[in-house]
């Protein structure tokens, strides 16, 4: 596509110089907003504000991964006398981590997960009240917390494999959905009984180092089960909400004759030195046609 000047985002086709796809999009996400229904744009001609990676729902995606991590993370670790600052650093973090975890395409999630991991600990450390001390944090609880969250991602997804989640939630058709839950189930499990152990281990409440564990194994597996629906969606081409394929704009059939080779060789494979020659070669003259063209085909 590099000669043409376009760009194939495997949905559609998009031509930057007008900022606009050579295919209509399926979809009018927002009827209420006039721009939607130029549907050759893009993002609300916005390209340099928004993306829309899956190229039929702009900000849905953006949308999900931010607000929804941030939610999952600032109530997973909820508890009594948290200070608005504190709720807001959790919501932030999180909504970090779900942004990272769309835009690497559902790729490093044990490592995203460990750097949540090690942020929610200092988090819980560093706050008393309002005010935020960095004496406060114990540089063993933040590896421990890495360590943790990171093997919770990895083996909450190994754990869910194991369980045939995927057949026990074959029923839902949403790769977001399913995956979400299955990481969910995975995680809080592993989460729960790596927290238990590591209490004994360190003569703690087990209940309450499963409790603990098994919340950090459920943001864990959330974002490991976003991640792994963002991958298949990705590699599969179909909807990350529905499940359903992604429409694909089919290659148009172009005859031989008026095929455009790759600027810098012509059809004998000879370099091409100017722009002048360019033209002369690849300028389609009756006598390269296939046949002499009728004068009433030449005229429609």
């Amino acid at each position: 596509m590099d000669a043409f000047g376009i760009i194939n985002m495997n949905g559609r086709v998009y031509d930057p110089l007008t900022a606009m796809f050579m295919s209509p999009d399926p979809y009018i996400q927002a009827p209420g907003d006039w721009l939607n229904y130029n549907r050759y744009g893009y993002c609300f001609g916005n390209p340099f504000k928004y993306t829309d990676p899956s190229g039929n729902w702009a900000f849905w995606d953006d949308l999900v991964a931010i607000v929804g991590g941030g939610l999952i993370n600032m109530i997973s670790n909820w508890h009594s006398g948290i200070s608005f600052g504190q709720a807001l650093s959790y919501f932030v973090a999180g909504a970090a981590a779900g942004a990272a975890t769309l835009y690497s395409l559902g790729s490093n999630i044990p490592l995203i997960s460990a750097a949540l991991g090690v942020v929610n600990s200092s988090i819980t450390q560093g706050f008393n009240g309002n005010k935020f001390s960095f004496s406060n944090i114990d540089p063993g609880k933040l590896v421990s917390a890495a360590v943790m969250s990171g093997v919770t991602a990895y083996a909450g997804g190994q754990l869910g494999n194991a369980m045939h989640l995927d057949k026990v939630l074959g029923g839902i058709s949403s790769p977001l959905v399913k995956n979400v839950v299955g990481g969910q189930i995975g995680g809080t499990l592993i989460g729960g009984g790596f927290g238990g152990l590591t209490a004994v281990a360190n003569g703690q409440d087990f209940l309450a180092g499963v409790w603990g564990g098994a919340k950090m194994g459920f943001v864990s597996g959330t974002i490991g089960g976003f991640g792994n629906a963002v991958h298949f969606a990705n590699q599969n081409n179909v909807n990350l909400f529905s499940g359903k394929p992604n429409p694909v704009m089919e290659r148009a059939y172009v005859p031989q004759a008026l095929q455009i080779p790759k600027v810098g060789v012509s059809q004998d494979n000879k370099e091409i030195s100017s722009s002048s020659e360019l033209s002369t070669k690849f300028r389609t003259e009756p006598q390269n046609l296939p046949e002499p063209l009728t004068l009433q085909e030449a005229q429609s």
